[in-house]
C-alpha cells in the first residue's frame, strides 16, 4: 500500500538461459481506476560469450593482428638471438581453444618457434611461446608466424618476423 504522493521501487534483472531475443511483461495490479494493471513490456537479446585472442610481446604490450612486426636485430651467423617470449591472452568470455602456431616466409627456417605451453586458455587466462632467431645466411631474413585459434575474427593472428644475419 502506498500513501498519496508516495513511491516505491523494485529491480528487474535479465539473466537469459539461451541466446536470442527474449520478451516478457510485468503487470502491476492496483486500485488505480484507469491503469489496472499497469503494464511494462521487457525485452533483451542474449549473446553467446566468445573467445578473444590478444598477443603481447613484451608482456603488457599488445600487438595488432596483421600489422605486428618483431625485429630480432643483428645476429652473427652460427649464433642464436635471445629468445623472445610472446604471451597469448584470452580477453573474451569463452575458452580460447585450438592454439597452434605455423610459420612461413622466405626464411622461415631461421626462426625457431616453440609450441604454446597450452592449447586452450580459459577466459582471463594466458599461455606463452618463444621465438628465437638463428640466421642461416647473412643479410635480411624474413618470415611470419600465424597463431590459429577459435577466435572468430583473428584466426590466424599474423606476426611478421625480421632479423639480420651478420658475419661472425
Amino acid at each position: 500500500t502506498l500513501a498519496a504522493g508516495a513511491s516505491t521501487t523494485f529491480k528487474v534483472t535479465y539473466k537469459p538461459t539461451a541466446k536470442g531475443t527474449r520478451v516478457a511483461a510485468i503487470h502491476i495490479a492496483s486500485n488505480d481506476s484507469d491503469e489496472n494493471p499497469f503494464d511494462i513490456n521487457l525485452s533483451g537479446t542474449a549473446t553467446v560469450p566468445a573467445p578473444e585472442i590478444a598477443i603481447e610481446q613484451p608482456a603488457g604490450s599488445g600487438l595488432v593482428d596483421g600489422k605486428a612486426k618483431k625485429s630480432f636485430g643483428t645476429v652473427p651467423l652460427g649464433e642464436k638471438s635471445k629468445a623472445r617470449t610472446f604471451t597469448i591472452r584470452n580477453t573474451g568470455g569463452a575458452p580460447l581453444t585450438g592454439l597452434a602456431i605455423t610459420k612461413n616466409g622466405a626464411n622461415k627456417g631461421d626462426f625457431i618457434v616453440t609450441s604454446p605451453a597450452r592449447t586452450s586458455v580459459a577466459p582471463g587466462g594466458s599461455t606463452t611461446f618463444k621465438v628465437t632467431f638463428k640466421p642461416g645466411a647473412k643479410g635480411t631474413r624474413n618470415a611470419a608466424i600465424h597463431i590459429k585459434s577459435n577466435d572468430s575474427d583473428e584466426s590466424a593472428f599474423d606476426i611478421s618476423l625480421i632479423g639480420l644475419g651478420a658475419k661472425s
